[in-house]
């Protein structure tokens, strides 16, 4: 199942390995390789399994929310309640 991380942008559910603030990965010396420090909007940094690193404008909380609410036999995005 597939849903949406912001900006049109759609993740397979079964590949993230990690949904976190992009404010408590910045401010790490051991996450430099995940980050993106050229653009302020970002709010949420996602890892998949190949290493792969997203960014979101979209708050982590609000893309947890929306990765619990999904079942793999849902449609694309449900809205939190």
């Amino acid at each position: 199942m597939h849903f949406h991380i912001g900006n049109r942008d759609i993740i397979s559910k079964s590949k993230i390995i990690g949904i976190f603030s992009a404010e408590s990965i910045f401010y790490s010396d051991l996450n430099n390789n995940y980050t993106d420090k050229s653009n302020n909007d970002i709010k949420s940094v996602i890892v998949d399994e190949s290493d792969a690193v997203l960014y979101s404008i979209v708050s982590s909380n609000t893309l947890i929310d929306r990765y619990n609410t999904i079942k793999f036999d849902d449609c694309l995005y449900q809205r939190s309640k």
